[in-house]
């Protein structure tokens, strides 16, 4: 992951309160988002989440949409498997049992796939309208430019934080989710043969 970017001698000051990160993010206004690691949530098993998870899913997504996302991870100058991982972990775990596809069929998802970005919150940052974001090319497009903007906020960044601040912008230690977008990055299970 691309390291915490800070002019010399300037210190960004910190913000944790979740709807200054949001506008920090929507702005692109330099700050430092704190995020510690949670060593407990990464040794958690949560059999619930382990039968729900469809990684066939995540798979297709990735090798579907590689393409697109490898375009903007260079456009927007960011490492491509983070992109890789949270669209993996976004359809693999957050599928909604089909609930997802449904939604975005009929256009009624708050959140549509491939990266199951919200639509009302982030389509400002690819200068669209919310239901823009159907479209899978500006769909990834905004998720790896907020991708971008979560990771330059971090120092030190790891998945594990990029991917829990990109679960709730508010957080300020790794939850679950972000843990396991960390060991999807680590993993790379898109390249697994079924």
């Amino acid at each position: 992951m691309p390291k915490f970017k800070s002019p010399k001698g300037i210190i960004y000051r910190i913000e944790n309160d979740p709807q200054k990160r949001e506008e920090a993010i929507k702005n692109d206004i330099p700050v430092r988002f704190e995020i510690e690691r949670d060593i407990e949530q990464a040794k958690k098993l949560n059999v619930l989440d382990d039968i729900y998870n469809m990684d066939f899913l995540g798979r297709h997504a990735v090798q579907k949409h590689d393409g697109t996302i490898s375009k903007y991870a260079q456009k927007h100058n960011i490492d491509p498997d983070i992109v890789r991982s949270v669209m993996f972990a976004e359809n693999a775990r957050g599928h909604k049992l089909g609930g997802n596809y449904a939604g975005d069929v009929t256009r009624k998802s708050e959140s549509p796939l491939p990266m199951n970005i919200q639509k009302h919150r982030w389509s400002s940052l690819v200068d669209k309208q919310p239901d823009d974001l159907y479209d899978p090319d500006t769909n990834i497009e905004a998720a790896t430019i907020l991708l971008r903007r979560i990771t330059d906020r971090i120092e030190k960044p790891t998945a594990e934080k990029v991917g829990s601040v990109w679960h709730h912008v508010g957080r300020q230690k790794t939850d679950q989710f972000g843990e396991y977008i960390g060991k999807v990055y680590k993993e790379k299970p898109w390249r697994k043969i079924d």
